[in-house]
């Protein structure tokens, strides 16, 4: 038996019809989708001020946060190490991605939306990997590596990680 999406009307289950949301049932996973995105993009304008505020100060600790590959930063030394700074994202392309990405391995080719749902993820796992070096009083993060793995088809998990430092200017 076939239900139908509250808020959409499409159809969910059945061979073609789209995945119901384990978050939000009775409602399809494109529309629980959406809805974290529209809250991503306003999320400015959906905050009190006192958590504006906050967000801001949080994004500016963030953006301050220095980041390497390397275990030394030219005029800095390591005067506290942290710990492990970790963060990562599991993304997937929609079935229609998936077809294109299908018909070029027939063709060759760059395949460009997978190229760039890779460079979005990575930029998001190094957010969150900021983000937890800021949670533990970080001023950077050395030694950084990614890891990526595919969880399921068409979906990939992409981790970045390092150790999280507090730094002093260098003698």
């Amino acid at each position: 038996m076939t239900k139908e999406c509250s808020l959409c009307g499409v159809k969910m289950g059945g061979m073609f019809g789209a995945i119901e949301s384990l978050s939000l049932p009775g409602v399809c996973d494109a529309c629980v989708f959406k809805q974290e995105q529209y809250e991503r993009e306003n999320a400015e304008s959906l905050k009190s001020g006192a958590e504006l505020q906050e967000t801001e100060e949080r994004n500016e600790q963030i953006s301050r946060v220095l980041v390497t590959t390397v275990e030394v930063l030219d005029g800095y030394r390591v005067k506290e190490y942290l710990g492990v700074a970790r963060g990562g994202t599991v993304r997937a392309k929609h079935a229609g991605s998936d077809f294109m990405a299908a018909m070029k391995n027939v063709v060759g080719g760059e395949i460009k939306g997978y190229t760039a749902l890779i460079a979005d993820a990575r930029e998001e796992a190094i957010y969150r990997m900021k983000f937890d070096a800021v949670s533990m009083g970080a001023d950077a993060v050395v030694g950084v590596n990614f890891s990526t793995c595919m969880v399921d088809v068409g979906a990939a998990e992409i981790t970045a990680f390092g150790t999280a430092v507090k730094l002093a200017e260098a003698e």
